[in-house]
């Protein structure tokens, strides 16, 4: 008894080693299987996308129409004499309207103003107003009048009178920066040059100015 159980203990142990083998070459092959399934249907996917393109783009380019030329065939000339134009002017049909005085309606176009602009009815004075505005005649701007009515300064003439200066007179200035000292270099007819004191011009370089704009101007000074 003891002989004869040792080779079925051996016997089980090899039919379990062969099953799990080939369970293990069976996983094996069913693992490559799916990965060609896989990689077939992949490949034939891209594939399919590529013929599909390629026959799309063949079939819009097929389909572009081609324009061909029509010829234009001018007709014969013809031997009818043409009438030859006359000066006569042609009169506009008569009218039978009689003449109104009533203007005729302008279409006023159509404006919608914003929401926040107050729109309210003008007076019936408006108009009235407005002509009496405009055909008024307001008297000139007169700054003088309005100093004499508007200060208590009295003294003041309308026409002021200045003294005959000579070259060399110092005058002070009144400017942006100050008051300011200048001598008078220079005199024509109707101007005087004064030069601020310290900016270093000679008399004769001021004085050959107006004689050079009177030379090289038309109008000169």
């Amino acid at each position: 008894m003891q002989q004869t159980g040792k080779p079925t203990n051996q016997s089980t142990n090899n039919t379990l080693w062969l099953l799990l083998g080939g369970c293990l070459v069976a996983a094996m092959m069913a693992v490559c299987v799916f990965g060609l399934f896989a990689t077939g249907l992949i490949v034939w996917l891209r594939y399919d996308q590529q013929v599909t393109g390629g026959e799309t783009a063949t079939a819009v380019a097929l389909t572009l129409p081609t324009l061909t030329p029509i010829p234009t065939t001018t007709p014969p000339p013809t031997n009818q004499p043409i009438s030859p134009a006359t000066d006569q002017p042609t009169e506009p049909p008569p009218t039978n309207l009689p003449p109104t005085d009533q203007p005729t309606n302008v279409p006023t176009p159509l404006i919608i103003p914003p929401d926040n602009i107050r729109q309210d009815r003008i007076p019936e004075r408006g108009q009235q107003d407005l002509q009496t505005l405009l055909q008024a005649n307001f008297p000139p701007n007169d700054y003088f009048a309005a100093a004499q009515r508007l200060t208590n300064d009295k003294t003041l003439e309308r026409t002021i009178t200045t003294p005959a200066y000579r070259l060399g007179d110092t005058q002070t200035f009144l400017t942006d920066d100050g008051n300011i000292s200048a001598t008078l270099l220079g005199i024509t007819d109707h101007a005087y040059f004064w030069v601020e004191d310290g900016l270093g011009y000679s008399q004769k370089e001021v004085q050959a100015l107006p004689i050079a704009w009177k030379t090289n101007t038309t109008s000169g000074w």
